[in-house]
């Protein structure tokens, strides 16, 4: 019956459960390889007969499956879920208004965040045990019409267009794709032992924590196999992927928070994350437009998918639901390491939501809490030498007063969004059925409060666990795009005549325009978010060609210096030559194996030819310090106001100009 089920089921379901489902097969060979200090040849053996041999498996299955159709035994099918439903929407009464006022109000009168932080705790608090004690029997089924599976493969189609013709570069792609660079070029070497960016013979690798990422040893097998860059496979080929699962993940969670108008609340949910850009770390900026780094496609994806698989499971426990949260648990791992300590709150907060507060529920959360086992022993083993390397970059100062607001100003800003989606996480339990769905509007937003926001335990909290830089990670916790399509078509709620319906639509589509037009500073597909419109492209900036010229002209393994807008590039090419800096960060945090010195001396060189921070370094010591490092390449801006004299002294000391655009000028070392 089970198979039969699973058969039946939406192409798009058993599509993101595929997917989910290899990709942790993978990142649990990649961890038994790494922590076995074997190489990429290795795990790409391993990997092959694996896959071979579950090819066999499903091989087998098929044949039996197709044998027991012709024998006459079809498998039941479920009925077709219903179509959009226009359900009651209860006025609001009273106290709940005066309640959430007290909650706006409290802050901005007392200006304390200790009294916005208890005010919102007791909100939350009284609603979880007024309206959220009692979860759905039974999980909705996850069919549906045609015409709403149409919709959801039509807006697949449109994530990946807009993924592939957004290009909005980032610099953290320096370390994601030169580990996949490292390990391509040298598929022999034990894999994450040692750091890749530098060419420093003995570092370690930047972050031992670092060595649970499996992505980007996915791009580097795929670069080794067939050749292909592994940037290519990172900007291109597994963004489009990323982009169908991210609107299916998001079609899995809709369904069991407003069955009634997913699909609606599926078009908001999209049309938020091409339009509303605000910050850097806004949900959007981590979708569509940054599906090229694993912490993209865990936000976007797996979060929205864990929640779903957790309340699948609470409501009907089986084997195939909790390999399904156990998968996506581990998946979530090799995307990023911030799942370590996201997962098992996301995975808890999701399986409480549809639990009854019986003997069969205690063992049934048992069941599901040993989902979240693999991710906890990760970081109980690897969280103390990380922390320890951090500390030296980023030396604990702040306050939890600090950090909070900080993460709040991080991700949501200071505009008409931040105000929108404080109204969404505190009222969209009001435009839910009762039960599951209402507890997850309540126990999300109760559990960011009270369990990573909260003014008297942040700060240990960064300390131990998240880490000072990645604190404002807490909002990961919470899949805030489905609590806004939740508040922005509450009016389809509305029921009764044709008339109501034309009230509800025409209102959902004025809070759609005021919300996503009006709201948002700064859009997502724009120029100041730093978005460029180029179809399939790598999304990098035009500091590229100059890294370029460096890797085509100079020696693989040389050393070069170039301004920091150029050197994080450098490390994604094959076979490239080494920068003396790749970004100030990752080279700092290496102070105890290199020294203070050594450190210094490297970022002055670097410094010296980087416009804006660099200061004029005397032509002797420049030359000086590339004759000690046996410079071979040299990136000079333009407009750099000691360039010429640079320039000059490169020339008589045998070096050359290969390389000019509006930007830079590539000078190279023509000597054997």
């Amino acid at each position: 019956m089970e198979e039969a089920n699973r058969a039946s089921r939406p192409l798009a379901d058993r599509l993101v459960d595929a997917a989910c489902l290899v990709f942790a097969a993978w990142t649990i060979l990649c961890h038994g390889v790494v922590f076995a200090g074997q190489s990429l040849i290795v795990l790409i053996g391993i990997a092959l007969a694996a896959a071979v041999s579950a090819g066999a498996v499903l091989s087998v299955r098929a044949l039996r499956a197709i044998c027991t159709r012709r024998s006459g035994d079809e498998p039941s099918r479920p009925a077709e879920g219903a179509p959009l439903a226009v359900t009651g929407f209860a006025a609001s009464d009273v106290t709940w208004l005066v309640a959430l006022a007290a909650v706006f109000v409290a802050p901005v009168v007392s200006r304390s965040l200790n009294v916005a932080w208890w005010v919102v705790l007791i909100y939350l608090a009284l609603l979880l045990v007024r309206g959220g004690r009692s979860a759905s029997p039974a999980a909705p089924e996850t069919s549906c019409h045609r015409g709403s599976q149409a919709l959801v493969w039509l807006l697949a189609v449109g994530a990946v267009v807009v993924t592939l013709t957004a290009q909005r570069p980032d610099m953290d792609d320096a370390y994601y794709i030169g580990v996949a660079v490292g390990a391509a070029d040298a598929p022999n070497e034990p894999l994450l032992a040692t750091d890749s960016l530098h060419g420093i013979p003995g570092l370690p690798l930047l972050l031992s924590v670092y060595r649970v990422q499996s992505l980007e040893l996915a791009w580097g097998a795929l670069a080794y196999l067939t050749g292909v860059p592994a940037i290519t496979w990172s900007h291109l080929a597994f963004p489009a992927l990323a982009a169908v699962l991210v609107v299916l993940a998001y079609a899995r969670l809709l369904k069991h928070l407003i069955p009634d108008r997913w699909a609606i609340g599926l078009v908001v949910v999209v049309l938020i994350f091409v339009v509303v850009g605000e910050t850097h770390r806004w949900y959007s900026n981590f979708a569509f437009v940054r599906l090229q780094q694993g912490k993209g496609i865990f936000l976007s994806v797996m979060v929205p998918l864990l929640v779903a698989y957790a309340l699948e499971y609470s409501a009907r426990p089986g084997r195939s639901r909790w390999l399904r949260l156990a998968a996506a648990s581990v998946a979530s791992v090799g995307l990023t390491v911030t799942a370590l300590w996201i997962v098992p709150l996301v995975a808890g907060l999701g399986l409480v939501c549809g639990l009854t507060f019986t003997r069969r529920g205690a063992i049934v959360a048992a069941g599901g809490a040993l989902t979240s086992l693999y991710p906890v022993l990760l970081a109980l083993g690897l969280s103390r030498t990380t922390t320890d390397r951090l500390s030296v970059v980023y030396p604990s100062v702040k306050g939890s007063h600090e950090l909070i607001t900080g993460a709040v100003h991080a991700v949501l800003g200071d505009s008409m969004v931040a105000l929108l989606s404080a109204v969404a996480l505190l009222t969209a339990w009001r435009f839910v059925a009762a039960g599951t769905a209402r507890r997850f509007c309540i126990l999300f937003p109760l559990g960011l409060v009270l369990l990573l926001f909260n003014p008297y335990t942040a700060s240990t909290l960064a300390r131990r666990i998240t880490s000072e830089p990645t604190f404002w990670r807490g909002f990961w916790l919470i899949p805030l795009p489905a609590f806004l399509a939740v508040t922005l078509t509450a009016p389809l709620r509305l029921r009764g005549t044709a008339w109501r319906l034309g009230v509800g639509i025409a209102s959902t589509t004025a809070l759609l325009l005021a919300s996503l037009g009006l709201a948002p500073r700064i859009y997502v597909l724009s120029k100041a978010n730093g978005t460029a419109v180029a179809p399939f492209e790598l999304k990098v900036p035009r500091d590229y060609r100059a890294a370029a010229a460096l890797v085509r002209h100079v020696r693989p393994g040389a050393s070069v210096i170039a301004p920091l807008r150029v050197t994080p590039w450098l490390t994604t090419f094959h076979h490239h030559p080494y920068p003396l800096v790749v970004r100030p960060d990752y080279l700092k945090s290496y102070v105890k194996e290199l020294g203070q010195r050594e450190v210094t001396r490297r970022m002055t060189l670097t410094s010296a030819v980087t416009p804006r921070i660099g200061r004029a370094l005397d032509v002797g010591s420049f030359m000086n310090g590339v004759a000690t490092y046996d410079v071979k390449g040299v990136c000079l801006p333009r407009g750099l106001p000691w360039g010429d004299e640079y320039a000059k002294a490169l020339a008589r000391a045998g070096f050359e100009s290969v390389y000019r655009d509006d930007r830079d000028d590539v000078w190279v070392d023509r000597a054997p």
